[in-house]
């Protein structure tokens, strides 16, 4: 293809534990993509360095080059971070986002090769994505904790579970119970520890405390739940507007409606799944504590008297939006917030 009418370039990289399947696609005014040969590297420093020099080699020096990736769990962050330190333009996006791409240019078939075309054909077509930006390392450190606190959690109760059946059964080895209960005092004293560290860190960042403190004067919303979403949205760095936000936590609504037949409307559950879980006692408890989000719930159960659950998931959404709110207004709740 000739330089002059090649208007954008972008290398595709499908990220594995152990190896990146990258391919450079290169785009025409003509709007035809010439790709290069899939080609491997290590999922590791000497393969990123590889991958970059291959790629430069493959593409138009005069033209700006993006990478992009799906994130893929944690084995994205270490390239990712590589390519933002050196100074590329790293592009991270949802994969289910680049599968649903992949259908629309009837690509069917999936392997990584494939993968990686469908990025690199992606980064040339939607100019408009943002470019990756590294987490900030408070942010980081504070989502790994709260994570570790939800898994802790989730792991005590299903401890505790074993442990009240083994009690309540016939003739059950006593020194099983022990072991259940020595683990179980362990997670309390790993969480209770763990927690007491957040505040430390939390208190050492001025302006971080203060708009947690700000949070917490919302309706039900305690100190864990405003530091998980905080933590888990990188302090709503790439976050533009409430719709997005309610994207990114999997609470915005799918309807199924098509001519005469109107079908049952979900929320996608696509987002972050740690926001819906941490928010879930918050939104069922809310109604207890302010009169708008109680005159809220009322209406909708009584609109859906069988499925409380919609209830609760749009309480949810509505403490995730006032979080959101609280978060840029840089002040306490007010019940103002409520009336918007």
């Amino acid at each position: 293809m000739e330089i002059d009418r090649v208007v954008s370039q972008c290398v595709g990289i499908d990220v594995s534990k152990e190896k990146l399947v990258a391919t450079v696609c290169m785009f025409s005014q003509a709007e035809q993509a010439v790709y290069s040969k899939a080609t491997e590297f290590n999922n590791g420093k000497t393969g990123f360095n590889q991958l970059v020099k291959w790629s430069r080699k493959e593409a138009v020096k005069e033209l700006p080059l993006r990478y992009v990736m799906e994130a893929t769990g944690v084995y994205h962050e270490h390239l990712a971070n590589h390519l933002v330190r050196i100074g590329c333009t790293a592009v991270v996006m949802m994969p289910t986002k680049a599968r649903e791409f992949a259908y629309w240019e009837g690509m069917i078939s999936k392997n990584d090769a494939i993968d990686s075309r469908v990025l690199a054909l992606v980064g040339c077509v939607k100019r408009t994505m943002r470019p990756w930006k590294p987490t900030n390392p408070l942010y980081r450190e504070l989502r790994t904790m709260t994570r570790f606190s939800q898994d802790a959690k989730k792991l005590r109760t299903e401890l505790k579970n074993h442990l009240e059946a083994l009690e309540h059964s016939h003739e059950a080895e006593r020194s099983v119970i022990k072991h259940y209960e020595s683990l179980v005092a362990s997670l309390d004293k790993r969480i209770e520890k763990n927690l007491e560290k957040m505040r430390k860190k939390i208190a050492s960042d001025e302006e971080l405390n203060k708009k947690v403190e700000n949070i917490i004067t919302a309706p039900s919303v305690g100190f864990l739940s405003a530091v998980t979403v905080i933590a888990e949205t990188n302090g709503f760095a790439l976050i533009q507007s409430r719709k997005q936000l309610t994207s990114y936590a999997g609470l915005d609504v799918r309807d199924n409606q098509s001519g005469t037949v109107n079908g049952v409307s979900r929320i996608s559950k696509r987002g972050n799944s740690r926001i819906r879980a941490i928010l879930y006692m918050p939104a069922v408890q809310c109604r207890l504590h302010n009169k708008h989000l109680k005159k809220a719930y009322d209406r909708i159960v009584a609109k859906h008297p069988d499925k409380k659950m919609i209830a609760v998931t749009a309480m949810e959404r509505r403490l995730l939006l006032l979080i959101y709110a609280l978060w840029k207004g840089d002040r306490p709740y007010s019940e103002d917030y409520d009336k918007e």
